[in-house]
């Protein structure tokens, strides 16, 4: 995952009044938007952005409330039931770690193109 944020400064703006003053981390964020868009799993979301996956699941459920208004202000749309992996599965490719991180990558790039066409 790239450094950069995904998000632009204008696209934070515009989701951060809907954001408790306490869960402004635009990483963590970014993670759960991203993770609501591509439906990866919480522990591969976690690895890609360097975060602990309790800290992830915590923050998600603080902002599970205002997460569908900041998906539509952002025009995100979630994931699909076939792309989600929350239940503890994984995917076959799971084994092959190259696999993996090629596939995040594919996802996260789809998630930038995505907040680039919402800007």
């Amino acid at each position: 995952m790239s450094s950069k944020s995904a998000l632009s400064d204008a696209q934070w703006r515009k989701i951060e009044r809907y954001l408790p003053e306490t869960r402004r981390d635009r990483l963590m964020i970014e993670a759960i938007l991203f993770r609501e868009f591509s439906g990866q799993s919480l522990t591969d979301v976690a690895e890609l952005f360097g975060i602990t996956r309790v800290r992830l699941f915590q923050w998600e459920h603080a902002i599970e409330a205002v997460l569908p208004a900041i998906m539509a202000v952002l025009r995100l749309e979630p994931a699909g039931p076939l792309a989600r992996c929350r239940s503890g599965s994984r995917p076959s490719y799971r084994r092959d770690q190259a696999m993996v991180d090629a596939v995040a990558s594919i996802r996260f790039q789809n998630f930038r193109e995505a907040l680039r066409g919402s800007r």
